[in-house]
């Protein structure tokens, strides 16, 4: 059996290529609350939220259980209730929570609102979690347009980079970090002009609306020059005693002249045919970015997705782990946690074997899951 299910936009779903419909809304809103939280909901939860003014909350609760065990064919059972979906089962809402962001951007229904039209404004209750859950979703969607940007940029795909960091800033426009974003995307495909021109609009728009200046980030960004690249130290060997030194001196406690080495280190890597040293140089800069100095994580953020793919296509999987769970890193601390959990199950997944690297990423993921009180 096959089940596709869409809660983005209008909810809807088909089951065997067929739709399927559903008596009233609330067996909507019952499936979504389900297949979205993070551990089972009781039933007395589940009925207070739905079917507050109901003569019998708990039959219409099982009711409503029992016609999505009948139309969609899903099982549901026990108290607190459990989910058991069936095997290739699509429900857009999770492939937008914890899909590879190239992938989320490609749902049908992706930017919709959730459960779009289903409202009921006499159930104050519900509408609180409804507007909640609907927050949520256009917080996954920023993320995931972010990251569909950063991911173009390092293939160098850089117009599909700048169409995902334009609707990225639509979206969220009071974000900083996203306006650098656009304006790095927009300097690499050669539009200065209009780079500039993001970054005065979105200075006036955090000064005016936020009472905040921007960080230098931003006008880094809108000035920087292109592809300006030192010559190269002096081969392979020298790369690496500035990534040595660099990052030494980081660990010491001077992390302007560690940032400004690790700088130099990356110019004359890219000079050099040796991609493992690049990627090497990237991560190491990437990292040190944002854990040394404040206000450049997305300069980190930018670095790393250069790196990833270079160490993947180099065979260097640990590297990867690191880039990949240095990304979960920053989604952490900006309390994206979908997104900062899947980086870090990537970083887990390329990290078998690296027993160092395994224990950074043990204490970045259970770091995350401590903020969402999963003990």
């Amino acid at each position: 059996m096959t089940l596709d299910v869409w809660l983005l936009g209008s909810p809807a779903a088909e089951r065997d290529g067929h739709p399927v419909s559903l008596r009233g809304t609330k067996g909507w809103v019952l499936l979504t609350c389900l297949v979205t939280a993070d551990r089972p909901v009781t039933r007395q939860r589940l009925a207070r939220l739905l079917f507050p003014e109901a003569k019998d909350p708990a039959g219409a609760l099982r009711w409503n259980l029992s016609q999505l065990r009948r139309e969609l064919g899903v099982e549901l059972d026990g108290d607190p209730v459990a989910v058991h979906l069936p095997e290739g089962t699509r429900i857009d809402v999770l492939a937008l929570k914890s899909g590879a962001a190239t992938e989320a951007v490609e749902l049908q229904r992706f930017g919709d609102e959730l459960l779009a039209g289903v409202d009921d404004p006499a159930n104050e209750t519900l509408m609180a979690w409804l507007d909640g859950e609907r927050r949520h979703v256009r917080g996954m969607t920023v993320d995931v347009l972010r990251e569909a940007a950063l991911v173009h940029r390092s293939q160098g795909d850089l117009e599909q980079a700048v169409h995902f960091a334009e609707a990225c800033a639509a979206m969220d426009p009071l974000d900083e970090n996203t306006a650098t974003l656009l304006v790095r995307c927009l300097r690499e495909v050669g539009r200065a002009t209009d780079a500039i021109e993001v970054a005065e609009t979105a200075r006036r728009r955090l000064e005016t609306e936020l009472g905040v200046t921007p960080s230098s980030a931003l006008w880094s960004a809108a000035h920087a020059p292109i592809n300006n690249r030192p010559a190269a130290a002096s081969g392979r060997l020298a790369v690496e005693a500035l990534l040595d030194t660099g990052e030494a001196a980081i660990s010491a406690g001077a992390t302007d002249a560690g940032i400004d080495t690790l700088r130099e280190a990356l110019g004359a890597s890219r000079m050099l045919d040796e991609p493992d040293v690049v990627a090497r140089s990237l991560t190491a800069l990437g990292s040190a970015l944002i854990h040394a100095v404040r206000g450049t994580d997305q300069d980190g953020v930018a670095l790393l997705h250069d790196a990833l793919p270079l160490a993947e296509r180099a065979g260097l999987r640990s590297l990867a782990a690191r880039a990949s769970r240095e990304l979960g890193y920053v989604d952490m601390l900006r309390a994206r946690y979908e997104r900062a959990n899947w980086w870090f199950e990537r970083s887990r997944q390329l990290a078998d074997g690296d027993d160092e690297e395994r224990a950074w990423l043990g204490a970045f993921a259970g770091a995350a899951r401590t903020d969402v009180a999963d003990f």
